[in-house]
């Protein structure tokens, strides 16, 4: 991918890569429950739960809907950034 300047950088990835992680204490959580398709469970323990969705604001509204507390938006790495922009996928 070529791209030419700071801002074509930048472009890119908020385009590849996905906003922000939330990490909140949802009792009785299950993605069934959440019911917000597109949602991932990156790691549970018990009430605690970590969660990804594109659209970080719509899962931080639906979990703050089914008595969410404690809520933490983590920002994704340059890591995940690195590796949105380095990946290759086959389009079908």
């Amino acid at each position: 991918m070529a791209l030419a300047n700071y801002t074509d950088l930048k472009a890119a990835v908020a385009a590849a890569l996905p906003r922000a992680d939330l990490t909140a204490t949802i009792p009785d959580f299950s993605l069934a429950r959440l019911n917000l398709p597109g949602t991932q469970l990156i790691k549970q323990g018990g009430a605690r739960v970590d969660l990804h969705h594109p659209d970080s604001d719509a899962l931080a509204a639906r979990v703050i809907q089914l008595g969410g507390t404690d809520l933490r938006v983590v920002p994704r790495s340059l890591d995940d950034a690195f590796l949105a922009l380095t990946s290759t996928t086959k389009e079908s």
